[in-house]
């Protein structure tokens, strides 16, 4: 059975505009604070990449969205 995959590897499959996003770190600490590895186990990882894709997702949006109107 092979290793499973790391965050950074899961993130670079599923967002690669996050590879030079100056605030990568801080959008895997925030998923990783709230995503529970005795839930997630074996999909931990994948489910950080997610949430972490998914906030930084939501906050470049808003970003964008603050310039409008």
């Amino acid at each position: 059975m092979s290793a499973p995959l790391t965050i950074d590897q899961y993130l670079a499959a599923i967002a690669p505009a996050l590879a030079t996003d100056a605030n990568k770190a801080v959008y895997i600490e925030m998923a990783t604070e709230r995503t529970n590895k005795c839930f997630y186990g074996g999909k931990y990882n994948q489910a950080v990449a997610l949430l972490a894709a998914h906030i930084a997702f939501l906050l470049n949006a808003q970003a964008g969205a603050m310039g409008t109107g």
